[in-house]
C-alpha cells in the first residue's frame, strides 16, 4: 500500500481560498500565471458547468474558478480590488506601458477606480479627516 506524503506537501498554496468567478475565455490562472505562458499549455483544468463544486482548477497553486453566466463579464471582475498609494491613470495588469497622451483606462469614482479593459477594480486610501 502506497502512503500519502505530509499534508503541507499534498495541498497546493491556494487550496483553501475562496472560489473565484471567471468568464468563460479564462484558460489561464489569475494569480499564478496572470499574463498567461508563453507555450501553448494552459494552467486552469476545466471539468465544465455541470459539476457540483468549482468547474475548474490550476493546476499550479490549485485556485479554484467557476464559470460565470454573463457572457459579458470581464476577466478581472470578480476578483477583490488593489489597494493603490495615489490614482493611477493606467491599469498594472492589462496595460503596456503608456505612451505619453494614451486614452487613461481606469475610471475613477472616488477612491474607487475600475478598469474599463480587464475589470480590475483599485482603492486609494481616503484621506485622513482633520476634525477630531
Amino acid at each position: 500500500m502506497r502512503e500519502l506524503p505530509p499534508e503541507d506537501e499534498l495541498l497546493r498554496p491556494r487550496d483553501h481560498d475562496p472560489i473565484v468567478t471567471v468568464p468563460a475565455h479564462t484558460w489561464h490562472c489569475l494569480f499564478c500565471d496572470p499574463d498567461g505562458p508563453v507555450s501553448f499549455r494552459t494552467t486552469v483544468v476545466w471539468m465544465g458547468p455541470n459539476t457540483t463544486g468549482p468547474h475548474g482548477r490550476c493546476a499550479q497553486c490549485g485556485q479554484k474558478y467557476a464559470l460565470a453566466s454573463d457572457p459579458g463579464m470581464l476577466l478581472r471582475d470578480a476578483l477583490p480590488p488593489i489597494e493603490v498609494a495615489g490614482r493611477l491613470d493606467h491599469c498594472r495588469l492589462c496595460d503596456a506601458p503608456a505612451e505619453a497622451g494614451a486614452k487613461p483606462s481606469v475610471a475613477w469614482r472616488g477612491p474607487r477606480g475600475r478598469c474599463a479593459r480587464c475589470g480590475q477594480a483599485y482603492v486609494r486610501p481616503e484621506p485622513q479627516s482633520r476634525a477630531a
